[in-house]
């Protein structure tokens, strides 16, 4: 294919396909405001699932060489090889996932900090100490109460006792609470003491027990670090994160077709949404491949032109329809990029009536968005 050829493809693209843009400054500033508000302890990046599907490459670099952030989570082994080609030597890279044979040298060569979740994992990495004949670097981390990963709290004292001081660095404890969003629920107590319980055996060892919500539960909480992921892309209103915090995620789709409806008619997928005679629909050019969730039909609202309008239908696969009988004419036109997230949608609201989380939103967000960066 011809070099003018590849040319006008980008062009069209821009054009045609739906836009994510991600303010840079939005961030650094959620980042400073996370600081701030747990003052004197160290801040985490949680980059996991490629910055929750921001793009960590850029994301992770502006919050290293600007920020000062020297601590950063992935879930992965391969995503810590990712983050490892962006981030210098000097920053620390935490695997949640920890290590599994086979993945050692790989997680050695990238200077990897598996997090270890039991006794399996530890005698990977601790034999491929003694191979290589090094002191590797490693965290612990502890179930509390998620019933996820982690060592059993009872198995404190034990674990302590298996660790060869002369092979491992334990340079980390942490755990994870299952519902710091609520500052009155009683398992947030009943974590910190287990995690308080079975910390007490690793001296010397940083500890971290809060991530994005729990800056809300207080300085215990806090430990040595935090680990923020969410509340580094914008406020939430239901997970109790400071209200500082400035939205650094827009969605934009294109306008590709508008018709005036002659008589009542279904829209989209089996019929749930009947047009009345003469409203007018525009059809947007994004859907759920693009990450713009199915749950979002019939109940979310888009942005334009000054005027908040219904999403109505289902969302399909490639396709948002939107009623915008509202909208003067002449502010129609094809091509007219509308806001689907961004600082004029709250869409908070719709999440949790929907059942998810603007984590899952953003992690699904397709490779056919055209990305833009935002940045002084």
């Amino acid at each position: 294919m011809k070099k003018g050829a590849i040319q006008n493809m980008k062009v069209l693209s821009n054009k045609s396909l739906p836009k994510l843009v991600v303010d840079l400054n939005a961030i650094k500033h959620n980042y400073d405001v996370c600081k701030e508000t747990i003052d004197g302890k160290e801040v985490a990046a949680v980059i996991k699932a490629n910055a929750y599907g921001l793009g960590q490459a850029r994301i992770s670099k502006m919050l290293e060489e600007e920020a000062g952030c020297s601590n950063f989570f992935v879930a992965f082994i391969i995503e810590g090889m990712e983050a490892r080609q962006t981030l210098s030597d000097s920053s620390n890279i935490f695997v949640f996932h920890g290590i599994m044979e086979g993945e050692e040298e790989i997680a050695y060569q990238n200077n990897l900090i598996p997090v270890l979740n039991d006794f399996y994992q530890l005698d990977i990495w601790q034999n491929y100490a003694k191979k290589i004949g090094q002191k590797l670097r490693c965290a612990i981390h502890f179930d509390s109460g998620m019933n996820r990963l982690g060592f059993d709290i009872n198995s404190a004292k034990k674990l302590r006792d298996n660790i060869d001081s002369h092979l491992l660095d334990v340079t980390l404890v942490l755990s994870h609470l299952s519902y710091a969003e609520n500052k009155n629920s009683e398992l947030n107590l009943q974590q910190i003491e287990k995690f308080k319980q079975a910390a007490k055996y690793f001296k010397g060892a940083k500890l971290s027990l809060a991530n994005s919500p729990s800056m809300s539960l207080g300085n215990e909480y806090y430990f040595d670090m935090i680990r923020v992921g969410r509340a580094l892309y914008g406020p939430n209103k239901y997970a109790a994160l400071p209200e500082s915090l400035k939205p650094a995620v827009s969605i934009y789709a294109p306008i590709i077709q508008i018709r005036k409806i002659e008589e009542d008619s279904p829209v989209g997928y089996a019929a749930s949404h009947i047009a009345k005679k003469g409203s007018k629909i525009a059809t947007l050019a994004i859907g759920y491949a693009d990450g713009y969730m199915r749950l979002f039909g019939n109940i979310s609202k888009v942005y334009y032109e000054g005027y908040h309008l219904p999403v109505i239908g289902k969302i399909s696969m490639d396709l948002v329809t939107i009623d915008v009988t509202n909208v003067p004419d002449e502010f129609l036109a094809l091509g007219n990029f509308v806001e689907l997230i961004g600082k004029n949608i709250d869409f908070h609201d719709i999440l949790v009536q929907s059942g998810t989380s603007s984590s899952e939103l953003f992690a699904r967000l397709g490779g056919r968005m055209i990305r833009e960066y935002v940045r002084k």
